[in-house]
């Protein structure tokens, strides 16, 4: 059975000031109420309609902005499936290092998955990496 799956890079930095200030959001004629972070605001727009959601953080992205992002997840998106998976990758900006996190990522997939894929925040080395 085919799913949708919603991957997403999150980012570091003082939420106010490295792209993470409240923004409201338009997607296909419909807007969105105010909110920090572009992941919600993806979720909201596709009605939490997914099978599974992962977020992609490195150790310092985790500890410095994913919990302000689920805290904003679970105030916000009031419907669909509300847990978020992480996956963990590493901050090595050398071979070895971008092989892991390839795996990582490559690790969710399932054949004939529907993906939607969040490229707003991250090393620019990552994104493509991910595509």
């Amino acid at each position: 059975m085919k799913r949708r799956i919603f991957l997403s890079f999150l980012g570091t930095g003082n939420p106010q000031i490295a792209g993470y200030s409240p923004c409201k959001y338009t997607f296909e004629g419909k807007e969105i109420k105010e909110l920090m972070f572009v992941q919600n605001a993806i979720t909201t727009f596709y009605e939490n309609n997914f099978d599974e959601k992962y977020i992609i953080c490195t150790p310092k992205a985790k500890k410095e902005t994913y919990n302000l992002m689920i805290k904003e997840y679970s105030e916000n998106v009031i419907s669909g499936n509300k847990e978020w998976k992480v996956i963990d990758i590493n901050e090595k900006n050398n071979e070895e290092g971008i092989w892991e996190i390839f795996e990582e990522i490559f690790k969710v997939f399932e054949n004939d998955d529907e993906v939607i894929f969040d490229i707003t925040h991250s090393f620019r080395y990552i994104l493509m990496l991910g595509i």
